[in-house]
């Protein structure tokens, strides 16, 4: 039993020299952490204002819209190809304070298909 509890203890102080050790990284880690500049922090989000009506701006991305040559994290989705654009451009026109929302932008496009090519389906 004696030899037990000497083992166990042993096994006890290593693990107490190895938490110390990690302790000590992580307090050198937060330390290096303090002063990064993450990428994001560094990258200019760059905007496009379009500053006329919301038809004008939908007509003009229709046919690239239609076209399927592009990809949206390797998807064809319009929904997440209209919601990379809101990204980019704001949309603003005398109709609307601000910049037009994400929402009404995909039911002007949604409406723009329906009335112009109700056989092309939008998703």
């Amino acid at each position: 039993m004696n030899e037990a509890v000497r083992e166990l203890r042993e096994q006890c102080e290593r693990m107490e020299a190895n938490l110390h050790e990690i302790n000590k990284n992580a307090r050198i880690i937060n330390r290096l952490l303090d002063h990064v500049d993450f990428e994001e922090n560094l990258v200019e989000v760059e905007k496009i204002v379009f500053q006329g009506d919301t038809s004008e701006f939908v007509e003009l991305i229709a046919p690239l819209l239609r076209s399927n040559k592009w990809r949206v994290n390797g998807t064809s989705k319009a929904k997440k190809f209209l919601r990379a654009i809101d990204e980019v451009f704001k949309i603003q026109n005398k109709k609307i304070q601000g910049f037009l929302k994400f929402d009404s932008l995909y039911s002007a496009v949604k409406e723009y298909f329906d009335s112009y090519f109700p056989d092309d389906p939008f998703s």
